[in-house]
């Protein structure tokens, strides 16, 4: 996904245009410069990406003065439980029992996001910086190890 470089609000999807979904990893928490086609047909916003290019410079949120907390935004560090399901995109998401409601949209910060992957369908502990006023609240993650596997499977809890 693209977010905005000082808010870091959601812009829009990204989709390859030519080539692997592989290849935006390596662009993962970076300010880029993206050349595509924007489809607007969906909520968010889809971009069909041609081109991405790395400009200087790391995506990090400002800090706000009273609380320290990112512009999303309060958060919390919280560990919540769910099951691994993945939309397009990649995007990975939390997900209640028998897979009704979103817990939380994912966001690794720490590691690539396709780490991830290991766990689609499995039931998962997660630890890491819950922002609960974005709907579905997004869940920041610092370190692959603070994803712990519960279940090999998802079953209602």
């Amino acid at each position: 996904m693209l977010r905005g470089l000082h808010d870091l609000k959601l812009i829009a999807n990204l989709e390859p245009d030519g080539f692997a979904v592989q290849s935006f990893a390596k662009y993962l928490g970076k300010n880029v410069s993206v050349n595509g086609r924007l489809s607007s047909e969906s909520d968010p916003a889809v971009l069909h990406v041609r081109s991405i290019k790395a400009l200087s410079g790391a995506c990090t949120p400002p800090e706000t003065r009273d609380t320290g907390s990112a512009s999303l935004g309060k958060s919390d560090l919280k560990t919540i439980t769910g099951c691994i399901d993945e939309q397009p995109g990649p995007k990975y998401l939390l997900i209640g029992p028998e897979k009704k409601e979103v817990r939380a949209q994912l966001e690794p910060v720490g590691f690539p996001v396709q780490n991830l992957a290991r766990f689609l369908g499995h039931s998962v502990s997660i630890h890491g910086e819950l922002f609960s006023e974005q709907n579905p609240p997004l869940m920041r993650i610092k370190e692959f190890g603070d994803v712990k596997e519960l279940s090999d499977h998802c079953a209602p809890q």
